[in-house]
């Protein structure tokens, strides 16, 4: 097990484990966390937008609806 641990942490290949591995390892652990994190926003984002797209679709949809069914249209053309 502890070659398995030394394989994982010894990032700059010494064959030791020393603190400068442990704080590569920390540098890398937070700028992977940084970067995920901006993916998850930017994903949320646009998670954000197709949600409102889809409630002007369902909106539309009803305008036309309505309009099959002969009522007048209530909202402004722009």
């Amino acid at each position: 097990m502890w070659n398995w641990i030394k394989k994982l942490f010894d990032l700059n290949r010494d064959n030791k484990v020393t603190a400068e591995d442990l704080e590569l390892a920390k540098a890398l652990a937070e700028h992977n966390i940084k970067d995920s994190n901006e993916k998850i926003s930017k994903f949320k984002k646009e998670i954000d937008d197709v949600a409102v797209a889809a409630k002007l679709v369902v909106k539309e949809t009803k305008d036309v609806v309505d309009v099959v069914k002969g009522k007048k249209t209530t909202r402004k053309k722009k």
